[in-house]
C-alpha cells in the first residue's frame, strides 16, 4: 500500500486574532495642543535666557534723555552699547560711552571720553588742551564739534586745570552748554562705564554705526 505523507503547511507570523497587539491610540486634538504648547514654553525660555545672557554681558539698548550730545546724538534716539569690549580693552579719546552717574547709579548717561587717566584737561579761552609733560597746551582736535562751538569750565569760569587720576576719566558731552559732565561732578571711575555706544538703531532714518573719534 502507499503510504500517504501529510503535506506539511507553511510556517506564518499570524498570530490568532486573540493574540494580536491592538494598534496605538491616536493623541487626541487636546493632547496634541498640550505637547505644542509645551514646546513653545520651552522655546520661550531658552530665547528669555539667551537674551538676558546678551544684555547682562554683550550688548543692552538704552534710549537717549536730554540734549548734552547735541547735534551728534538727540532725545529718545535708541542706541545699542557693547559691554564686552572693555572687558579686554581700556576706553579711548573720542569713545562715546554709557555711564553710571557716580552720584546716583540708577541712572545712565552718554557722554565723550575727553581725557584719560594721568593727563591734565585744561579748558581756557572756549577750547579743550591736553597739557604735556613740559607744560606746553596742545589743542584737542573735535572733528565731531563744529568749529564754533565754545567750551566753558564749570560756572562758566574762564579757565581751569583738571589733573585726571588713574583709573578714571575726563568725560564732557558735546553740547558744552548743556552738558553735566565732569566738569559739574567730577571724574568718572572706570568701573561706573557701562559700554561703548555702538550703534543708533532709532530713528530708522538715522540707523547707523556711531563714529568714534581717534586721538
Amino acid at each position: 500500500m502507499e503510504e500517504h505523507i501529510p503535506l506539511h503547511m507553511p510556517e506564518t507570523d499570524a498570530l490568532p486574532p486573540e493574540n494580536q497587539e491592538a494598534p496605538a491610540p491616536q493623541p487626541t486634538p487636546a493632547q496634541n495642543l498640550f505637547r505644542e504648547g509645551v514646546e513653545l514654553v520651552k522655546s520661550l525660555f531658552w530665547v528669555l535666557v539667551t537674551v538676558t545672557l546678551i544684555r547682562s554681558f554683550v550688548f543692552q539698548p538704552y534710549d537717549v534723555r536730554g540734549a548734552s550730545m547735541e547735534p551728534n546724538l538727540h532725545e529718545s534716539d535708541y542706541l545699542i552699547a557693547d559691554k564686552f569690549t572693555y572687558r579686554l580693552s581700556e576706553p579711548k579719546r573720542g569713545d562715546v560711552i554709557v555711564l553710571f552717574y557716580p552720584l546716583d547709579r540708577t541712572r545712565h548717561y552718554v557722554k565723550r571720553v575727553i581725557g584719560l587717566p594721568g593727563e591734565t584737561v585744561v579748558i581756557t579761552a572756549g577750547k579743550v588742551y591736553l597739557k604735556g609733560t613740559d607744560g606746553t597746551l596742545n589743542l584737542l582736535e573735535e572733528p565731531y564739534l563744529d568749529e564754533s562751538v565754545f567750551t566753558t569750565a564749570f560756572g562758566d569760569a574762564e579757565s581751569r586745570e583738571y589733573i585726571v587720576p588713574n583709573e578714571q576719566y575726563f568725560v564732557l558731552g558735546d553740547n558744552r552748554q548743556n552738558s553735566s559732565d565732569s566738569r559739574e561732578w567730577g571724574f568718572l571711575p572706570e568701573k561706573d562705564i557701562a559700554g561703548i555706544v555702538r550703534l543708533r538703531a532709532m530713528p530708522l532714518n538715522k540707523f547707523g554705526l556711531i563714529s568714534h573719534a581717534k586721538s
